[in-house]
């Protein structure tokens, strides 16, 4: 189940909103290439989920980095280990919106193949909270 304070969180990603302060960039045609994303530390989290690089995905998050999926907690390691890089996951962005900091496409894995929302909170350069959620 999902929880309501994610649900508020995420409501605007489907469908997206166009307003100054929240751009969504779409692909004219087909996903978004990695290298077409906005932000760099967000493009850096998808390269090396497309490379299957463990040591480069972790570079980008903070020591206290927090993760929630569906709106539960979780702990980071565990869940990238078993949903992302155990599991040969693969996350194919269709649009980015709040200037690269939110992406919308399909993942998939050896366990999923779902419609997702990747929503990043960015400080000092380092991913300090993920939240993701199926759509």
């Amino acid at each position: 189940m999902i929880h309501e304070d994610f649900l508020a969180c995420v409501g605007d990603a489907m469908p997206p909103r166009k307003t100054a302060s929240n751009a969504v960039r779409i692909a004219a045609s087909g996903p978004m290439r990695a290298d077409e994303l906005t932000n760099p530390v967000v493009r850096a989290v998808v390269l090396a989920i497309q490379d299957g690089d463990r040591k480069s995905f972790f570079a980008q998050f903070a020591k206290s980095a927090k993760l929630t999926d569906d709106g539960h907690p979780e702990a980071l390691a565990e869940w990238v280990d078993r949903e992302i890089f155990g599991a040969h996951g693969r996350l194919v962005v269709e649009r980015e919106a709040r200037h690269g900091l939110e992406l919308v496409g399909r993942f998939h894995s050896d366990q999923w193949d779902m419609e997702t929302v990747w929503r990043f909170e960015i400080v000092d350069g380092r991913v300090r909270r993920l939240d993701v959620a199926a759509l």
